[in-house]
């Protein structure tokens, strides 16, 4: 994706559209970056050789996970709302319900049907949920905690009899709590305390519940990107991540100092080399 205004895009715009910043130096996603597509590709084929030990390994040297048993124990799951205070809980409350909601509008919709097309034919189409999801829910550096709601959530509403939920620890070793209780009420039943590339290998290998994921699911960092991209086929992907687009349209009544460089900032949150 090109990130830069060319002199033919400028000289078609005019005064019309001032660019205030751009990105410095070449246009070359991380995604694409040759040493990341490199160790992810390492990384996979070490987790599909090696299986459990080597998910464990990567857990401990990029992630700090110091146990043996990847999986969030109930008792921790259920106790995270207690961790978080009472208006986050509410926001996360809100935010599962009404995207839950949304879901469910949308599924309403997609109508099964049969007819017949000419005397002794008949066609049709039927939407069937597929069997195992993993969902991804990235929180390494910052906690996205609305991944949930359109990871797990969608999923549940969708009919997905087995959703497996992975997030890295981000403090002391941990999952963050709010990630916990978000996962919680989006509906998730067994999360893993396991992020990036080893999280993603351990859901599409089936080891961390014995059923290899049929879809992936969530956003993350340019290995997590780069590691979807490089399962496509053998499991279904949602979307791969990639460079934000963001347009603010503001005159001399915007309160500059405020809303435009918030707008700008939200889309690079969670990533150490954002673009947008």
């Amino acid at each position: 994706m090109r990130m830069h205004l060319t002199g033919r895009d400028k000289s078609r715009v005019g005064d019309r559209i001032r660019a205030v910043k751009e990105p410095a130096g070449p246009d070359r996603p991380a995604e694409r970056d040759p040493a990341v597509v490199s160790t992810v590709s390492e990384m996979l084929a070490r987790i599909e050789r090696e299986g459990m030990p080597a998910v464990l390994d990567y857990a401990a040297k990029l992630d700090g996970f110091t146990g043996t048993d990847l999986r969030v124990p109930a008792a921790e799951l259920a106790g995270a709302a207690d961790q978080v205070p009472a208006p986050v809980r509410a926001a996360l409350d809100t935010g599962a319900e009404r995207t839950k909601r949304f879901a469910a509008m949308q599924r309403e919709r997609l109508q099964d049907f049969e007819d017949e097309v000419v005397p002794g034919v008949v066609c049709g189409q039927r939407f069937v949920p597929v069997q195992n999801v993993g969902a991804y829910l990235p929180a390494g550096r910052f906690p996205l905690l609305a991944s949930a709601f359109m990871t797990v959530g969608v999923a549940r509403v969708a009919g997905v009899p087995n959703v497996v939920t992975c997030t890295p620890p981000s403090r002391d070793g941990r999952p963050h709590p709010a990630v916990l209780y978000a996962a919680q009420v989006s509906g998730a039943e067994a999360v893993y305390a396991v992020g990036g590339v080893q999280a993603l290998a351990a859901m599409a290998f089936g080891l961390l519940d014995g059923e290899p994921a049929d879809m992936l699911v969530g956003a993350g960092n340019a290995y997590v990107a780069e590691a979807k991209r490089q399962l496509y086929g053998r499991v279904g992907i949602d979307v791969l991540a990639g460079p934000s687009e963001v347009a603010v349209l503001a005159d001399d009544t915007a309160d500059a100092p405020s809303w435009p460089p918030t707008c700008w900032r939200r889309p690079s949150t969670g990533r150490p080399r954002p673009r947008a």
